[in-house]
């Protein structure tokens, strides 16, 4: 639980940049386009001859004229009508480019939402990375926006002339990307700005106590006293249904769970049951880590995490709850992960991982078995991982096994023979030549042969 804290606590504060990157999209839309701009049709920026840009000098404007002024005399159709109908009116260049820039990316944006693909529902109850890549946008949908914003960028410049540039943000740039268009397609849209306001809001609070570096028990429940009121603002704004719905897919524990069981794939009725149970853990000592200082508190920690666990198995029954377990084991991701890589069925990361458990047992009993000498030993533990290398790369190929020992994943094959290499043996021989005390047939090489000088 501990290990996970730093990371979970990283993906939370992701999660809240995205989140203040959505609410900033839903705080632009709300804007109020400028008073009396004319509606301009989808066709209209293509009416503008980009290759002959039209500017007009504005110390030609006449002087503002002395009649009522009514907005239907310099409203056009046609942009570079309109530009000199404002220009007519002494209207300021500074005012006209803001003008024409609110008009035009109001177009703009139009063109945008059509670019955003068709996508199914979010399945919030799928673990390892798939929320990720719900939140992944289309490839083919982002480079027409960046085509779409090449265009716009060359119709202002043709409208307002070529020295003019505008101003953009990385933001704008992804108009066309909504990472919470499927993470939140339950929420109804009128909620979603409010919803990121509050998690934008909490978001800056979670930075200020990470920022100092190592975070001791005092800030984890400081934390957690921040996600209880980000979660009661939450309760204030959307209904029950709604904020189950939310928090199975939003929420530190539904994440965390998606985390934790990766490798392991709970039908959405068991995903529900097993957040419900976790999240009366996590409502009470907060979901990044232990918010206690005390023994007593640690005793109720304790206590509270054997229930849940008994609680999952009551849910997934016998064998599902091994198969849950095995997830969670960091060795058995490593498997699991190589064997994806080199596109093989994750029954046999399963086969392997057993494989594995029986190596381990299997070499517990020969260094235990007090019937056998050293070089017996060592020949029976040389031969349980030489069969053992043997499976895996029968299994996952040579180019496979090698990728997997890169990666840190086979330490527990070192410790099969540990201690049982030629070198450790010859150091045991010397140590009887000189009637000197055997080390333990559990100890290192570097232990034995310290010994042995």
């Amino acid at each position: 639980m501990k290990s996970l804290t730093i990371p979970l606590l990283v993906l939370s504060l992701i999660i809240n940049i995205f989140m203040s990157l959505k609410w900033y999209q839903e705080s632009q839309r709300a804007v109020a386009p400028v008073e009396g701009t004319a509606a301009k049709s989808e066709n209209q920026a293509r009416n503008v001859d980009q290759n002959k840009p039209e500017t007009i000098d504005p110390a030609a404007s006449p002087n503002v004229p002395s009649m009522t002024f009514d907005w239907h005399q310099v409203e056009s159709e046609d942009y570079r009508d309109y530009i000199a109908n404002l220009r007519s009116i002494g209207c300021p260049e500074e005012t006209i480019r803001d003008i024409i820039k609110a008009d035009v990316d109001k177009l703009y944006k139009s063109k945008s939402k059509e670019l955003q693909p068709e996508t199914e529902p979010f399945e919030y109850w799928k673990t390892g990375n798939a929320w990720i890549a719900a939140m992944q946008p289309n490839p083919e949908s982002m480079q027409a926006q960046n085509d779409l914003n090449k265009e716009k960028r060359s119709v202002l410049k043709t409208l307002l002339g070529e020295d003019y540039e505008p101003e953009t943000s990385w933001v704008e740039s992804m108009v066309a990307f909504d990472p919470y268009e499927r993470m939140l397609d339950s929420i109804p849209s009128s909620k979603r700005a409010s919803i990121m306001e509050i998690y934008q809001s909490y978001a800056l609070k979670q930075a200020e106590l990470v920022q100092g570096g190592a975070m001791d028990q005092e800030d984890m429940k400081a934390l957690a006293d921040l996600q209880r009121a980000r979660n009661a603002e939450l309760a204030d704004l959307l209904s029950p249904e709604e904020l189950r719905d939310f928090e199975l897919r939003m929420s530190e524990t539904s994440m965390m769970l998606r985390s934790q069981m990766n490798g392991f794939q709970p039908t959405k009725e068991e995903f529900e049951q097993i957040f419900d149970l976790k999240k009366v853990m996590d409502d009470e000592f907060g979901s990044y880590g232990r918010s206690m200082t005390n023994s007593e508190d640690r005793e109720r920690y304790q206590s509270a995490q054997q229930e849940f666990e008994q609680g999952v198995k009551s849910v997934l029954g016998e064998e599902r709850y091994g198969d849950y377990k095995m997830s969670q084991d960091y060795t058995y991701q490593g498997i699991k992960k190589t064997a994806e890589r080199n596109d093989i069925d994750v029954a046999v990361a399963k086969d392997l991982y057993n494989s594995m458990k029986t190596a381990q047992e299997t070499a517990n009993q020969v260094r235990n078995n007090q019937q056998l000498d050293m070089a017996q030993k060592r020949e029976m533990l040389q031969g349980i991982r030489s069969e053992t290398e043997s499976l895996f790369v029968e299994s996952i190929g040579q180019e496979g096994f090698e990728a997997y020992k890169k990666e840190n994943y086979a330490h527990w094959l070192n410790q099969i023979d540990r201690g049982f290499t030629d070198e450790a043996i010859l150091d045991e021989e010397m140590m009887r030549r000189y009637g000197l005390e055997s080390a333990p047939a559990a100890a290192t090489t570097e232990s034995t042969s310290t010994s042995g000088k």
